[in-house]
């Protein structure tokens, strides 16, 4: 990614016409995407994803995402459709809206996904790609 804000400003915009709730973590040179909502926009949101500009590569020409890679996909209780996606605020119960987070740390990260009560997709699907990138 050459253009952070642009990027993060991009995703922010698609998240909230979509009205989708989750937050976008920023852990060294990984990116997650956490998204909840219905399903219908979280589809739509992948296809935008995939086929709309969201960066500039090294000439500053506009790019689209190449490397996203969808960790995981389901429903947590009665939350909705979640979808955590490679490339805070909370309630007692999930997310609030939808926030983007630098995370200095994985304890960091764990905190995030304990505190919006999904432990258990951190563990089978986040901590595994932060291990394996060190």
């Amino acid at each position: 990614m050459r253009s952070k804000a642009r990027y993060t400003q991009t995703i922010q915009k698609w998240a909230g016409s979509l009205s989708l709730k989750g937050s976008l973590l920023f852990v060294g040179k990984l990116i997650f995407i956490v998204l909840q909502g219905h399903s219908s926009n979280i589809k739509e949101y992948i296809k935008l994803q995939r086929s709309s500009n969201v960066d500039v590569d090294s000439r500053g020409k506009k790019c689209k995402e190449r490397m996203m890679s969808i960790l995981h996909q389901g429903s947590h209780k009665e939350r909705g459709e979640i979808r955590v996606i490679l490339d805070s605020r909370f309630e007692e119960e999930g997310f609030t809206d939808f926030s983007v987070i630098e995370c200095s740390s994985q304890p960091q990260v764990e905190d995030i996904f304990q505190r919006a009560e999904l432990l258990p997709l951190y563990q089978e699907h986040i901590l595994p790609v932060l291990t394996s990138s060190k």
